[in-house]
């Protein structure tokens, strides 16, 4: 209530005289995205110039000179506007005899170079974020196994084993967050693979039961890469998980989505 009440002091003196202006500027679309909301802040107050800039909410209450409030506003239209980018990211996954060893493909030689390494192209999602917003993606299948047994016997003596079901995920999941500017994009990337093997091996359990019980012991294998990649237009970053595995990044901005989206599907 302290802080409330400064701030209204602070409103009304400064709305009583032509010096300083006071200007309250709605920060909610932003603040959804702590990023942004923190770079909002820092321009803010480098703009203002020792100012009064105080926080309520999802409000900023700006009290400085006309002259330091067009930079404010001018700050907080740059950051609008860079935010406000939709970026699209087209996802391929490639396995291939070999790894592709290189860093990008282009779009109209991805189909000649999967050939000559006789890989595999599978079509991901298409995700579409604001600029600097983290988006996810989950291409698995869940793979189920008996982990354990749950015993329980009766008034008689008689004991009953009850397996216990797990799951594993076998695929790709992976975190891209991009990043747009001047027209060019940088994803961020986490990927993690996991692949389950086909034979689930089995080890039956020692106890004197009238028909043995057998759990099953999966045998997995993990890649992971983090990595920033450049995403030129008209190309895919790839982003090697070793043994001939891979995934292909494209990253479109909103402006370039359609004519891009037509493009791809007539391949």
């Amino acid at each position: 209530m302290r802080r409330l009440g400064l701030l209204l002091c602070l409103v009304l003196s400064a709305s009583a005289g032509d010096e300083p202006l006071v200007r309250v500027h709605d920060l909610a679309d932003l603040k959804a995205y702590d990023m942004w909301f923190a770079l909002a802040m820092a321009k803010v107050k480098a703009a203002a110039k020792g100012a009064d800039v105080l926080a309520h909410g999802d409000t900023l209450v700006v009290i400085a000179s006309a002259a330091v409030q067009e930079k404010v506003a001018e700050e907080l239209g740059a950051i609008r506007k860079a935010f406000g980018i939709l970026v699209t990211m087209e996802v391929r996954f490639v396995k291939a005899e070999g790894d592709l060893g290189v860093a990008t493909v282009p779009v109209g030689k991805l189909d000649a170079l999967l050939q000559e390494r006789k890989a595999e192209l599978t079509r991901g999602p298409t995700l579409t974020c604001y600029n600097g917003q983290q988006a996810s993606l989950s291409a698995v299948r869940l793979v189920t196994y008996v982990s354990d047994f749950a015993f329980s016997s009766d008034e008689e003596g008689n004991v009953t084993a009850d397996p216990l079901v797990e799951t594993l995920p076998h695929g790709i999941s992976a975190k891209l967050r991009p990043f747009a500017s001047g027209g060019k994009v940088r994803v961020a990337a986490e990927v993690t693979m996991v692949e389950v093997g086909a034979e689930i091996p089995e080890i039956e359990l020692p106890f004197p039961l009238p028909t043995p019980v057998k759990i099953q012991v999966p045998e997995t294998r993990t890649r992971s890469v983090t990595e920033i990649v450049d995403c030129a237009p008209g190309e895919y970053a790839v982003l090697d998980l070793g043994g001939g595995q891979a995934v292909l990044i494209r990253a479109i901005l909103a402006a370039d989505a359609a004519g891009s989206t037509e493009e791809a599907g007539s391949k």
